[in-house]
């Protein structure tokens, strides 16, 4: 179909919307909109800027669910941070207009694209995001009845600790493994009670409005467990039910934070409400799950896995914190056992085969052809690409890549330290996520190549780093060349990951340094 034609059918179904209501998206409108950001995918990119100008040109604000919807349409067709930014200035201003669960649903899918995509992640987008959130918190608040004054140190329960997460998904999920690794060093090293708290709120539909790609959370394996077995203790769990975040629900469980009086509690993510409610009863510290950037939050403290920089003190200063806020730290991991061992025969790689892995749950995104580009240049008749996560398009993607498309393989295992055995190099595409996989390739003695952005940059530290796609080219040829080299850094790699793995001695450093400034200690 020629790119008038989709336009056309696109402009078509806008009229037809618009001419129902004032401010009414229709379901064929966000079909075709739909349609439209998948057509012009493979697109070179000024065309896609200039689709992009076009969908913008309709966007009135005075209608601001339509306006919301087509200012999606072009931030999935084009990364532009100024349509980002008046996104968050759109809903700023219609706080009145929204309810507070339509605005949380807005704030969870634009941190989603703002995660995915590094042009988005701007000072500026940052500072909005934060505000917005904080109002949607204050929004919340206003329309609760639970007392959320403050309970003294001295009136709580010294020997009881409540850990909030936003999401539980499965025991291979990286976030779902923070939440137990903390939880059972609380009891094995401070020797406390704990609960935690399953809120299910990342990602949430509660509130859902039309935008282009509405992005559901994963669903959960953890239901009706009320203890859930984790390396040698069982961790006393309850799980939200039903929609969240839910007033009456928040209600009933902010008073049962009140009764219970917990010494301390500790978030799991930044971003859910019941945790940012909950601080206002008890100061709180956030673990953030993005160890390289500074989440929106209201809570007292928060975790950056790196030193504060000048970025990060700009917008503490422009949502109302400073450095206190900040508790500098490594983001230490957990792997799951290993169960078996993998050969390369079994799963059908090249025994002699240099073997490149990328790993991660959304390689669909986080796998550009700018880096499929750098890969295919690099690589020779003995490389072979391994894919390990979720990436159901990689042979339509590697196609038009020569070298690519006959040396790849997709999988989806639950046992990865199993699988990396097969690994000789672990390549990271430049993007925000793969803090934990990146470990686990270093417990495996396996070297790392990235770019200088992201979690995987803030694991690894500079002896990984490159500083381009094009120096990453020449850091891949010297590890498939050079043995020396490549065992040299397989060491360094191995003694990273001994650092990363020691939740234990870092997170109770962290609790102890909330005690310190809250003057307990």
């Amino acid at each position: 179909m020629e790119l008038d034609e989709i336009l056309s059918i696109f402009d078509a179904k806008y009229q037809e919307s618009v001419s129902f209501y004032k401010d009414y998206v229709t379901e064929d409108l966000v079909n075709e909109g739909k349609r439209l950001c998948v057509d012009v995918k493979g697109f070179p990119i000024e065309v896609k800027k200039e689709i992009a100008k076009w969908v913008y040109s309709k966007v009135d604000d005075s209608k601001p669910v339509m306006a919301m919807f087509l200012r999606s349409v072009a931030l999935f067709i084009y990364q532009d941070p100024e349509y980002m930014e008046e996104a968050y200035d759109l809903l700023l201003n219609n706080t009145d207009y929204f309810t507070k669960n339509n605005l949380y649903f807005y704030d969870y899918q634009l941190f989603y694209n703002i995660f995915n995509y590094k042009e988005l992640d701007t000072p500026q987008i940052k500072i909005k995001q934060w505000k917005l959130f904080n109002e949607i918190v204050r929004m919340f608040k206003e329309d609760l009845t639970v007392d959320l004054s403050p309970i003294p140190y001295e009136k709580r329960n010294k020997n009881f600790v409540l850990v909030i997460t936003e999401q539980m998904i499965a025991i291979t999920h990286g976030p779902t493994k923070t939440a137990l690794d903390r939880c059972k060093a609380i009891m094995t090293e401070q020797k406390k009670d704990v609960l935690l708290i399953s809120t299910n709120e990342v990602l949430t539909q509660t509130g859902k409005m039309p935008i282009v790609f509405s992005i559901p959370a994963n669903s959960s394996d953890f239901t009706t467990e009320e203890a859930i077995p984790w390396k040698g203790v069982n961790v006393p769990f309850y799980n939200v039910e039903g929609e969240m975040p839910y007033t009456n629900t928040l209600d009933e469980i902010l008073a049962f934070i009140r009764k219970l009086a917990p010494s301390r509690i500790v978030g799991i993510g930044t971003a859910g409400i019941l945790l940012n409610l909950a601080n206002l009863i008890i100061p709180s510290v956030a673990i953030g799950l993005c160890p390289s950037d500074l989440g929106r939050t209201s809570v007292a403290y928060q975790t950056l896995g790196k030193k504060v920089e000048d970025r990060e003190l700009e917008v503490l200063s422009s949502v109302g914190f400073d450095r206190r806020h900040v508790i500098e730290s490594v983001f230490t991991s957990s792997l799951r056992e290993q169960e078996k061992h993998i050969t390369r025969e079994e799963v059908g790689i090249p025994e002699d085969a240099f073997v490149v892995t990328v790993i991660g749950g959304r390689l669909r995104e986080e796998v550009t052809d700018e880096f499929l580009q750098m890969l295919e240049d690099v690589f020779k008749d003995d490389y072979y690409l391994l894919f390990l996560g979720v990436f159901d398009e990689v042979d339509a993607r590697t196609e038009k890549f020569d070298r690519l498309s006959k040396a790849h393989k997709l999988m989806y295992v639950t046992d990865i330290l199993a699988t990396l055995e097969v690994c000789d190099l672990y390549v990271n595409p430049t993007r925000r996520g793969g803090g934990t996989s990146c470990v686990e390739a270093m417990f495996k003695g396996i070297p790392v190549v990235s770019t200088d952005f992201g979690d995987v940059s803030t694991n690894v530290g500079p002896e990984f780093l490159v500083k381009d796609y094009d120096e990453m080219k020449e850091t891949i040829k010297r590890y498939h060349d050079d043995i020396e080299f490549y065992r040299e850094k397989s060491g360094i790699a191995k003694r990273r990951a001994e650092v990363l793995l020691d939740t234990e001695k870092e997170f109770i450093r962290i609790l102890d340094e909330v005690d310190r400034r809250e003057g307990i200690r």
